[in-house]
């Protein structure tokens, strides 16, 4: 089975962070985590993955990275 590197992913939870694009974006204003995705990838070989910032509320920021 081929080796993938998922070279951008976002996991965020709107109901702890704000992120204000979000708006009007219903079917992304929901939580998605990191079991989320693992159970996503299940039937792929996902070796490795690169977590990308989702912009929240400026306020928000360094939460995010927490």
């Amino acid at each position: 089975m081929q080796k993938i590197i998922d070279t951008h992913q976002h996991l965020w939870d709107t109901s702890i962070l704000e992120y204000p694009w979000l708006e009007g974006f219903d079917l992304l204003q929901q939580k998605y985590t990191p079991q989320d995705y693992r159970d996503a990838i299940v039937d792929i070989n996902v070796v490795k993955s690169v977590h990308v910032e989702g912009d929240p509320a400026e306020t928000h920021v360094v939460r995010e990275v927490e």
